[in-house]
């Protein structure tokens, strides 16, 4: 999908992290992609700083099952994260969740 197609519509970030035990724990964070300056932008909303749309990102876009919509709080659109401990600096797209204001999972909770 191309970032232009994304702009103003409801995009959930759909974040699962398999613990020690394998139990699966996810969260889903909600985002609006909007331009700014020529930028495409992550609006997170009013309790976090927008951010930038990271590049390449837009080809991990998934269309929401509909019979699931409701839980993406009807997001239409999400992306898929397996999410590492964010207190291991080599987890893998570490930066890019701790730009989206993540801190779980981490040691500290």
């Amino acid at each position: 999908m191309k970032r232009q197609d994304l702009v103003g519509r409801p995009l959930a970030f759909l974040m699962v992290y398999e613990r020690e035990d394998g139990e699966e724990e996810w969260v889903i964070l909600q985002a609006m992609v909007r331009t700014e300056e020529a930028r495409y932008i992550l609006d997170l909303g009013p309790e976090r700083p927008a951010v930038p749309f990271p590049g390449g990102l837009e080809d991990q876009v998934r269309p929401v099952d509909p019979e699931v919509r409701e839980i993406f709080d009807g997001a239409e659109l999400y992306i898929p994260f397996l999410v590492e401990d964010l207190d291991d600096p080599e987890a893998e797209d570490r930066d890019l969740l701790i730009d989206l204001g993540f801190k779980w999972p981490s040691s500290g909770g």
